[in-house]
This record gives structure tokens, C-alpha cells and sequence, in this order.
């Protein structure tokens, strides 16, 4: 991609971006209505992304197995790309030079590669030019049984709150396939302590919760969940495959503070869903 150079700022943030400010930004009425392009983990795949209409491109980040250990764009378990976040930064601010408007969601999944994108963002797309950037990690063990081990959340935290204070940290839980379908009380106890414990007050949080596990769990827990991350300096992000009676559901909540970034189900998950 051709070098972008500098942005023109256009706004200067005071503290951090809200969700809706967020949206509004791309031109999205609301954080439920906003759109995205997912997994634009190699060159044409963000090319077609930035050529389209989505309101947030959202792509993942590992280390390179080989030479420097570059930060490359790339979702286990593949560990190769001809993408790296330099040259991802550099394609995205030269489209918003040119007057696309896109906010950008990255997905760490190893925390060596925390820091240099941090300096890769502040270079190619400041704070100060106001483009809407969520900062994700699975930072705790989740619903599932899930392989993957979570980042640790402190030290993610700590690095996106201090070098991009106005980023929107998307925390949430490893997923496995397995069953029960739902968070636990203890999963909702741990994310709720370390957002009180470790998120600084004046960044924005978004919980990147499942559609389907979250309208599963059991009421109490639900509704703990929605009441907490519906405050001011909160919000969800819910995604995922979402049968019917999730979508019914979903389009109940407040679409001023909840992302939905759902897909259809298949049978088989529609089908789990049905028999709870």
C-alpha cells in the first residue's frame, strides 16, 4: 500500500471515544447498526475491506515464526501472512487521508506483539486524527474448554491504557466448542473485579461477550452483565452465531451501547439453543 504520510487531525479526544461517538464517526446511527469486515488478515482481503462500505475493519495479530518476529496479521492456526500491522496501519490511514471513514478493531492473540503495534498505531494513525480504534484480548478462561490460553490481562491492559488512552479495550473470555452453553457466576465475578481493579476510570470498555453464551447464562448472571456494561464508559460487543430466538433477544437491548457483530447459526447451533 502507498505510505499514507500524516493524518489531518480532526478531533482531539478527551479521555476515551465512547461507543456511539465511535460509530458516528464511520457514519454508523449506532454501535447495533454499525457493519464489519472481518478477519483482514492479508492484503487483498483489507484492500476489498477499505474499497467497501463496513463501518470497522477488524483483524488479528500474531508473531511471525521467522526472522525478525515481526507483528503479522494473521489468526491461529495459521502463522504465516504477507500482511504485517506496519504496512495494515499504513494502507488504513492512507484510505482515511483519501476521506474513507473506518474505525479499526485488532484481535491480540500473543501479548509480544502488544507493544509494537501500539507504536505502529501512534505512528500511522495518532490518536489525534480521532479514527475509532477497540483494542480486543481474550484475557480470562471462558465457556467451552478452550485450548488457547488467555492473554494476561493485567499487563494487556496496562500497555493499551497507557499508549493509546483513548482506545476502546474489548476484553473478554477464551471460547471452546463444549457445553454448558453460558458464563458462570465465577467468569462474571472475574471480569467485573478486573474491570473495577485494573481498567483505569476513564477508559472505555467494551465486554466482547458471545451472543449465544451470554443470552444463556443463567438470569442472574445476564443481567449482571448487561447492568455493568451499560454504564457510562461501557458497553457489549456481541458476536458470534446467533439463532433466532438470540436475535429476538438481542434486538431487545439498548443499541447505544451494544456492538453486534452476530452471523447466522447453523442447525446444530440453532438447535442447542432450542433446547434450553
Amino acid at each position: 500500500p502507498a505510505c499514507a504520510g500524516r493524518i489531518r487531525a480532526t478531533t482531539t479526544p478527551a479521555g476515551a471515544m465512547r461507543a456511539l461517538e465511535a460509530c458516528q464517526w464511520g457514519g454508523a446511527a449506532s454501535p447495533a447498526a454499525a457493519t464489519w469486515a472481518h478477519a483482514c488478515n492479508s492484503r487483498a482481503e483489507l484492500a476489498a475491506a477499505l474499497e467497501g462500505d463496513c463501518h470497522f475493519i477488524e483483524a488479528d495479530i500474531m508473531e511471525s515464526p521467522v526472522g525478525s518476529g515481526a507483528a503479522i496479521m494473521c489468526h491461529p492456526p495459521a502463522r504465516e501472512s504477507n500482511l504485517n500491522v506496519h504496512d495494515f496501519c499504513r494502507a488504513v490511514a492512507a484510505a482515511i487521508s483519501r476521506g474513507r471513514k473506518v474505525g479499526v478493531k485488532l484481535d491480540f492473540k500473543e501479548l509480544a506483539t502488544v507493544e509494537r503495534t501500539l507504536e505502529e498505531l501512534d505512528g500511522e494513525l495518532p490518536e489525534r486524527t480521532g479514527v475509532p480504534v477497540l483494542l480486543n484480548a481474550d484475557v480470562l478462561p471462558g465457556p467451552g474448554g478452550a485450548q488457547q490460553a488467555p492473554l494476561d490481562a493485567e499487563r494487556f491492559i496496562g500497555r493499551c491504557a497507557t499508549a493509546r488512552p483513548g482506545a476502546i479495550l474489548s476484553l473478554g473470555w477464551t471460547h471452546g466448542p463444549g457445553l454448558p452453553l453460558g458464563y458462570s457466576a465465577a467468569m462474571v465475578d472475574r471480569i467485573v473485579d478486573l474491570c473495577e481493579r485494573v481498567v483505569p476510570r476513564d477508559s472505555q470498555v467494551t465486554l466482547a461477550a458471545s451472543a449465544t453464551h451470554l443470552w444463556a447464562s443463567q438470569r442472574r448472571q445476564r443481567e449482571r452483565l448487561l447492568e455493568y456494561f451499560t454504564r457510562r464508559n461501557r458497553s457489549l460487543t456481541l458476536w458470534g452465531p446467533s439463532p433466532p430466538r438470540v436475535k429476538r433477544w438481542i434486538d431487545t437491548l439498548d443499541n447505544h451501547s451494544t456492538f453486534v457483530d452476530t452471523a447466522a447459526a447453523t442447525w446444530k447451533q440453532a438447535a442447542a439453543v432450542e433446547l434450553l
